[in-house]
């Protein structure tokens, strides 16, 4: 399998041979050190993939050869992280390791106690999108997922359309995992910010019918919390929406 990715969002409209725009060509030719001649997997995050040959490797502009292209297909629940906004670094962190574990869906949320001012959003969507198609290079995930701009929880859980709500949380009585319901098509999965949430938005919670889950008996970080419940969610749903053998 060729050892380098690089991301292209009209692959799909382009001819045989395409150019990548000025920050996909960086990336591929200074920073992996990719070279004419080597082949190179091109994706449009949105399930198309295609082997692809460099043709010219140029920091600017390089053009790339498609050679094969597949359409992927997405099996499993789509999972919806409503993540409460985190500081610093930190949710670009969580961002960027719910795409590796293949997010379908990314919410931010406002919260109460959330300690993060929100200044020049588009600015930091940009920066968070970028996240995403860096995991998806170094992942193989070839499908970024639907980013979404933060929200207040009264908002989102006014609107909540999913199968199946999730709360991550010390504070409720938790369902074991093995105990959901089996076969979600879609599922929301909350997590607080640093101070936790309220007690008026757990009030919210509970009566917008979301199903408390433990990730154990330790209080974690927001990144360890968001990747913990992505991977447990995972393992359990997912699971659960395999056909059984022949």
């Amino acid at each position: 399998m060729p050892r380098f990715r690089t991301y292209c969002p009209s692959l799909a409209a382009e001819g045989e041979t395409f150019q990548l725009d000025a920050f996909e060509s960086r990336h591929l030719v200074t920073t992996n050190r990719a070279r004419s001649g080597d082949e190179a997997i091109a994706f449009d995050g949105k399930g198309m993939e295609c082997a692809c040959r460099i043709v010219e490797a140029d920091n600017r502009n390089s053009r790339l050869k498609k050679l094969t292209c597949a359409r992927l297909v997405r099996k499993g629940t789509k999972i919806t992280l409503a993540q409460a906004v985190t500081k610093g670094k930190t949710m670009d962190s969580i961002v960027r390791r719910a795409t590796e574990l293949g997010a379908f869906r990314i919410q931010p949320l406002i919260s109460r106690r959330i300690q993060v001012r929100l200044k020049n959003l588009p600015r930091k969507l940009d920066k968070w999108k970028q996240q995403c198609i860096e995991a998806c290079k170094q992942s193989g995930n070839g499908w970024l997922p639907h980013l979404s701009a933060p929200v207040p929880l009264e908002r989102f859980l006014a609107n909540l359309d999913f199968d199946l709500t999730l709360l991550a949380s010390l504070r409720e009585r938790p369902t074991p995992w093995q105990n959901l319901d089996p076969g979600p098509a879609t599922c929301a999965l909350i997590i607080g910010p640093e101070g936790d949430f309220s007690t008026e938005e757990y009030e919210l919670l509970h009566n917008s019918g979301a199903v408390g889950v433990s990730l154990g008996d330790h209080i974690l970080r927001s990144e360890t919390a968001a990747v913990s419940a992505l991977a447990l969610a995972t393992q359990f749903l997912d699971y659960q929406t395999k056909s059984p053998p022949a």
